[in-house]
């Protein structure tokens, strides 16, 4: 449930949770210092101070290690964009290859396979849509099998039909490494325990104010602001096809724009 609404939900209603989350902890943490203030001493007060810092180090820590994953995936599916685009560029020149009928067959099939493999990145988000529009990806499989089988049966040792057959399989090679680079997420734990951890490290920035008996609300919400900065810069990393940072299907567009010039 979690993992479908960070996939899913506003990214403003996602960084306003976080805010609010977050200034919660802190006052509440406030709040325990100062219920607790008479029977702490300076070396209590000296250990909480330690603790704090401990705690904002392991948060450090693991908001770099999200990070880290987040990029590293998202560079993976921004490359992959850009290899399907060159697989499916390349089935189409040697398409034209093949002789009729299978020639306007698979280059008819080929033109709509790109708009459905545009469809499919403006869908990554929305698993319900990805589902349906990798069964037609299947189907378009299937269909562009039968006109290669259908070469082949005719000349058995045309190199042309060798070719466009290799690539068709870099091309539903290149189409199965985006589905599963979709999918291929930071895990639900890392966001958990990353959520849990920032929970504890705001609340210590306000239990340490709340010992001095000096509430500092600018430095709540500006460690609040940071904190909830950089984990919905994690999430947006990690959906690539929505928010503010985006992997662009330019490539894909290109290449639609190109093949639309082209007569059959």
């Amino acid at each position: 449930m979690i993992a479908q609404w960070l996939a899913g939900a506003n990214e403003w209603l996602i960084f306003g949770a976080l805010m609010v989350l977050f200034v919660g902890a802190a006052e509440i943490g406030f709040q325990v210092a100062a219920h607790r203030r008479s029977a702490l001493d300076d070396a209590a007060t000296t250990q909480s101070a330690t603790v704090q810092a401990s705690v904002l180090g392991l948060l450090a820590l693991l908001l770099g290690f999200a990070f880290a994953m987040a990029v590293s995936r998202f560079d993976v599916r921004a490359q992959l964009v850009i290899d399907e685009a060159n697989a499916i560029g390349t089935a189409l020149l040697r398409a034209q290859l093949l002789p009729d009928p299978q020639k306007r067959n698979a280059i008819r099939l080929l033109r709509s396979y790109i708009d459905i493999r545009l469809e499919f990145h403006e869908a990554s988000g929305r698993s319900a849509a990805l589902d349906d529009i990798d069964a037609r990806t299947d189907r378009m499989h299937d269909a562009l099998w039968a006109e290669a089988r259908a070469a082949a049966e005719r000349d058995s040792h045309s190199v042309a039909v060798g070719l466009f057959i290799v690539s068709l399989n870099e091309m539903f090679d290149a189409a199965s490494k985006q589905l599963a680079a979709v999918r291929n997420r930071v895990p639900i734990g890392i966001f958990a325990v990353l959520f849990f951890v920032a929970v504890i490290a705001v609340g210590f920035t306000g239990y340490g104010p709340g010992i001095a008996e000096a509430r500092n609300l600018q430095v709540t919400l500006l460690v609040s602001l940071l904190i909830a900065t950089v984990i919905l810069l994690i999430v947006d990393l990690d959906r690539s096809t929505s928010g503010i940072v985006k992997i662009s299907p330019q490539s894909l567009i290109d290449l639609k724009a190109s093949t639309d010039r082209q007569p059959i």
